[in-house]
């Protein structure tokens, strides 16, 4: 089965390299860049989109969504729990254990074992429902992260901080 995953597109937070409220919707940069991934997804030959319920990957998908593709909102897909660092600067942050599958230091938040552990039950549960479908998924930074790791494996030290996926990118997998 065939997915592609886009980010969903800049916000004021991630612009300034906050980890930002979940309910933050994108800006103006990240409007552009929807209107730039819209001409990409229009050309793909997607049977159904699944997006994060959140608002900034709800108003990603609106503008995206060019080909009127039906819409599943699935929260498994939302964003990692941050907890007490939603609105801390990433500067503050040692993002090689942030985004750690085996943290040291940073315990008090959704675990990346848990994010990869809820996104390898959805791919597991869409490859059944939807085995014959290309779907694209609008997600976040810590869900593509598992994306990832569902599609390659986990590296053996447990740091995902470098497989970021830029806001709007779009990916594909073969799952």
């Amino acid at each position: 089965m065939k997915i592609y995953v886009i980010r969903h597109a800049q916000t004021d937070s991630n612009k300034n390299g906050i980890a930002g409220d979940i309910e933050e919707d994108i800006n103006e940069t990240g409007v552009q860049q929807c209107l730039e991934a819209r001409e990409k997804v229009k050309n793909l030959d997607i049977d159904l989109i699944i997006s994060s319920p959140a608002r900034r990957t709800k108003h990603v998908t609106e503008i995206i969504n060019v080909n009127n593709i039906p819409v599943i909102y699935d929260e498994r897909i939302i964003e990692r729990e941050l907890g007490k660092y939603e609105t801390y600067n990433y500067k503050d942050i040692d993002k090689s254990d942030f985004w750690n599958y085996y943290p040291k230091k940073y315990l008090e938040l959704e675990s990346m074992k848990s994010v990869c552990d809820r996104v390898n039950d959805f791919i597991k549960d869409i490859k059944e429902k939807y085995h014959d479908k290309k779907i694209l998924l609008v997600t976040h930074g810590g869900v593509t992260r598992g994306i990832y790791c569902n599609a390659y494996g986990i590296p053996e030290d447990g740091d995902l901080s470098l497989l970021n996926q830029k806001n709007c990118e779009l990916k594909e997998y073969e799952v």
